[in-house]
């Protein structure tokens, strides 16, 4: 991942997003930090129900505000390779929490505007599941590494004068001509 890099966006306006991850298959994903904690405080801290009601719309607000100015960048029209959503991370738990309990469509109005919203629990799903595409990729390259090896290995052992056959064990059997006949088995 790269932190806080900057890119050029309209009329060469900078552009800096939190994080860009970058994944195995070379797409990009792009995380912005976007809240304010004024409202959720307010909340936490409010003395009568009629505080609380109003710190629960400051927030939810507060979160529609960051989402429009979060879609409004566009950052993946800049980031190349980036997918075509911007994942806002709330790195409050009890602020998520209590803006999509007020309003449970808020995911969905988001996601309609480009912009994927994370909670800090979701954030670490989102990563385990780019470490595991990255872990997928180096297995894939593994094997792939392994089927080049045992073709190189058999090809040779042809140009040396061996015949081989392919056994369910994964062996090679080769007969050399030049060794009167003698049999060799080889582990793959």
């Amino acid at each position: 991942y790269v932190s806080q890099c900057s890119f050029k966006g309209e009329q060469g306006r900078e552009l800096r997003p939190d994080v860009v991850v970058n994944c195995a298959d070379g797409a990009r994903i792009i995380i912005d930090s976007k809240v304010s904690l004024t409202a959720y405080t307010n909340y936490v801290g409010a003395e009568n129900e009629i505080e609380r009601q109003d710190a629960i719309k400051q927030n939810h607000q507060s979160i529609l505000k960051h989402i429009k100015e979060l879609s409004e960048k566009n950052y993946p029209k800049y980031v190349e390779g980036s997918i075509p959503y911007s994942l806002m991370f709330i790195p409050n738990e009890g602020s998520y929490i209590l803006a999509m309990n007020y309003d449970p469509a808020l995911g969905h109005k988001a996601f309609k505007q480009g912009v994927i919203l994370l909670n800090p629990t979701n954030l670490m799903m989102a990563l385990f599941l780019v470490l595991q595409t990255w872990r997928n990729t180096q297995q894939e390259d593994n094997c792939r590494k392994i089927i080049e090896a045992r073709e190189y290995t058999k090809r040779e052992l042809k140009s040396l004068g061996f015949e081989y056959t392919d056994s369910k064990a994964n062996f090679i059997f080769a007969k050399s001509p030049d060794i009167g006949g003698e049999e060799l088995y080889l582990k793959l």
